[in-house]
């Protein structure tokens, strides 16, 4: 009853809600209680979970674009402790998407075991408005990553994140490697493996003097040259 009255929190007057939630078996102080918790933006700062998140998101260079909202609901009952939605940012179009997590699922459905998992879906009709509406329908492409950026620990990962920013940015095709604890030759045979042609290491030494070791592995020759420069080479060299 309360999810189902947290959905209703943005389509009706605060009135109105107070009265639905009376109407649903709470109290007034009861509603109240609920709705101030659903309008409570910072809760998450209570949470060292939801900080690390949120910390995940500002290294990652998005966080401007995420916020944390109690309020909401999605309609299936087998996700756990997180949903999420995305939206435009002027909210003028429905969701463009949602999903969340479901530990238990698997094992819902006739699995052995819980097999923890995240996943989401996409409308492809709303992505379609909103790429119209705002010039952007691409003609689509399929490009290859040109550069794996590696992650010399977990120490360094946000310089990694950084890096690839910039060269995406640049529009240059760039990938992080996930694992932050996979040893460097495990990076490179990755990037091997999928045909990159360029990877980059940034280790304590090149963190701490703005450098990068750029490699070419069809050549196996590489060079180390100043964060600055990068782009420049990377581009010249393609």
């Amino acid at each position: 009853r309360v999810f189902r009255l947290a959905d209703k929190k943005d389509k009706v007057t605060r009135e109105d809600f107070i009265e639905m939630g009376q109407e649903n078996g709470l109290s007034e102080d009861q509603t109240k209680a609920i709705l101030q918790i659903l309008e409570e933006k910072n809760a998450y700062l209570d949470s060292p979970w939801l900080v690390k998140i949120f910390d995940l998101l500002k290294k990652y260079g998005v966080s401007e674009y995420v916020e944390y909202d109690p309020g909401i609901v999605r309609g299936l009952e087998y996700y756990t402790r997180t949903v999420f939605e995305g939206w435009d940012v002027k909210g003028e179009f429905r969701a463009i998407w949602g999903g969340g997590r479901y530990d238990n699922l698997v094992a819902d459905v006739g699995g052995k075991q819980k097999i923890p998992g995240v996943g989401f879906a996409m409308g492809d009709m709303v992505i379609a408005e909103v790429l119209k509406a705002n010039n952007k329908y691409p003609t689509l492409l399929i490009n290859k990553t040109q550069v794996l950026v590696t992650v010399f620990s977990p120490e360094l990962y946000d310089k990694s994140l950084k890096i690839a920013n910039v060269l995406r940015e640049e529009n240059i095709n760039a990938e992080t490697f996930l694992d932050p604890t996979a040893k460097i030759d495990k990076q490179l045979k990755y990037a091997d493996k999928k045909g990159i042609p360029y990877v980059i290491i940034i280790g304590p030494v090149e963190a701490e003097q703005t450098l990068v070791v750029l490699k070419n592995l069809r050549t196996r020759e590489q060079i180390t040259i100043l964060q600055a420069d990068l782009v420049k080479k990377i581009k010249q060299t393609s």
